[in-house]
């Protein structure tokens, strides 16, 4: 039964592998609800904004993260929060909606809900050359397939749509530098 605001200010912030630097939020506590807003920090050479809501009062808390983040290396943020480490080179932004579960017995990508819509540009998809795959495609109707093992990307882009951790992929989008997927 705790209330009260104020401010923090933290150099940085290392969770796992994710970290944050000169991280700047107001803060409100009422009750057992915990609300960081407006909350801003950098994150790998890029920058975030938004509010983040710890929900202290059930069994479980709960944290609800409404963010945009700007100008952020592709690579570092999917390396630090999963598996696909070294795959996907360029700079993100993203707008995220999301919700989870924080227990120490709990997988947290399970708990996921919500949305996170990205927009990757001028990156790269490393050991995976979607051209040659369509040129193999194409070898049929007599077309010639691409060299190189990397695809060049314009634009990765599109909307996750997450539930229970698991992620609806309808909306992606991807722009090569040779044409559009």
């Amino acid at each position: 039964k705790v209330s009260g605001s104020g401010s923090i200010a933290v150099n940085t912030i290392v969770a796992n592998d994710i970290v944050l630097t000169n991280v700047r939020s107001g803060m409100k506590l009422n009750h057992g609800v915990i609300e960081l807003s407006p909350l801003t920090a950098d994150i790998y050479g890029g920058k975030a904004s938004g509010t983040v809501v710890l929900d202290t009062r059930p069994a479980t808390t709960i944290c609800s993260v409404r963010a945009r983040f700007s100008g952020v290396d592709t690579n570092k943020a999917l390396s630090a929060t999963s598996g696909l480490k070294d795959k996907l080179y360029g700079s993100l932004s993203s707008n995220t909606d999301l919700s989870f579960a924080l227990a120490p017995s709990n997988d947290l990508a399970r708990t996921l809900n919500g949305t996170v819509s990205f927009n990757v540009l001028n990156g790269r998809l490393k050991n995976i050359n979607i051209l040659e795959e369509i040129g193999k495609v194409g070898k049929f109707l007599g077309a010639a397939g691409q060299g190189g093992s990397d695809t060049e990307l314009k634009k990765l882009a599109g909307t996750l749509n997450l539930k229970n951790g698991v992620a609806n992929t309808d909306n992606l989008v991807a722009a090569l530098n040779e044409g559009s997927v």
